[in-house]
């Protein structure tokens, strides 16, 4: 754990903690770390732990009704729940399923299908306040998309994201909610004509508003180099980009952008 007031780093407890893995599902509650499935030692998980950073332990979470093993599923907090859909099964396939786990209650709720987007993973969502963003990544495929849709948990339904001016099809992107828009930015596509397959990284992206339900393009200008699987958070007045991979390798540069008001 790394406190930026004191500038220093603490260990986390390792008792009870989930079993190493990466690409997993990771949640802040408000008062707890949610880590779910990912892939293991052993092959894709279908389980996890919650962590308590006041009393620095570990609890593990019910299996009961939990998603297929997965890795790179979608996930979002919903401020009560962990909303998790699709991603990548042992199979290579990704499945057109996902479900809501509530830690207040320890329990797994499946998900609706019908509506809902096609199977994918790596692709972005956020929590709009109201609803589950979900857009782009791979289909079974492995090829980048550019459509997605809304889940309401309140109607327990899901509903189309429109396309008119919606980002370019793209995967292993960034996607952060400013508590007006949604943002998605960089990533990359890849071009199937080439042997072997070109990957096109951007520095291109859009703005979703769920109020109006309609994307906008993001301002080119000034922007950091096309990249994908960079590092993005919002910071209550801007976006923050930094690192991935641009060009041939990892990058060290970033920028800032500040949305319209």
């Amino acid at each position: 754990r790394y406190n930026p007031a004191t500038d220093t780093w603490r260990a986390m407890s390792t008792t009870n903690a989930p079993a190493s893995r990466y690409d997993a599902a990771a949640v802040w509650t408000g008062t707890e770390l949610v880590v779910w499935g990912g892939l293991g030692a052993t092959g894709l998980l279908a389980d996890g732990a919650r962590y308590n950073p006041a009393t620095d332990t570990w609890r593990a979470m019910s299996t009961t009704n939990a998603p297929t093993a997965r890795t790179a599923p979608f996930v979002a907090w919903t401020g009560t729940e962990m909303v998790l859909w699709a991603g990548l099964t042992a199979d290579i396939t990704e499945p057109n399923a996902g479900a809501r786990y509530n830690p207040a209650t320890d329990t797994w709720t499946t998900l609706p299908t019908e509506g809902a987007t096609t199977a994918r993973s790596s692709g972005g969502a956020a929590w709009t306040g109201s609803e589950v963003f979900v857009w782009g990544g791979y289909d079974a495929r492995g090829v980048e998309q550019a459509i997605g849709a809304l889940y309401d948990p309140m109607t327990d339904r899901w509903r189309p994201l429109p396309t008119g001016n919606a980002p370019g099809a793209r995967a292993e992107f960034s996607t952060v909610w400013t508590g007006a828009e949604v943002i998605v930015w960089g990533g990359h596509q890849s071009d199937f004509s080439t042997r072997p397959t070109t990957i096109n990284r951007l520095d291109t992206g859009a703005a979703f508003d769920p109020r109006r339900y309609a994307w906008r393009a993001v301002d080119t200008l000034g922007a950091p180099s096309a990249r994908d699987r960079h590092g993005a958070v919002w910071t209550g007045a801007e976006l923050f980009v930094w690192g991935g991979i641009s060009g041939t390798g990892p990058s060290s540069t970033g920028c800032r952008l500040q949305p319209l008001p």
